[in-house]
């Protein structure tokens, strides 16, 4: 049985944040994930051009 469980790793020591369904000794995977806080993509507006791109008209596909 596969379950997953959000918690956090500080000083050592991982808390979960539910109680996990097993009662005794279980085997688990640990995974890291880095939180990036970035502003790269707020900057930018959707759409800004749109309509601006023009296609030759004798460009054949084939």
């Amino acid at each position: 049985m596969w379950t997953t469980i959000e918690g956090v790793y500080e000083n050592g020591q991982v808390t979960l944040s539910e109680e996990p369904p097993v009662r005794d000794k279980a085997k688990v995977l640990i995974t890291f994930i880095e939180e990036k806080h970035s502003s790269i993509h707020s900057d930018r507006e959707l759409g800004k051009m749109k309509g601006t791109i023009r296609m030759s008209d004798d460009l054949m596909f084939r």
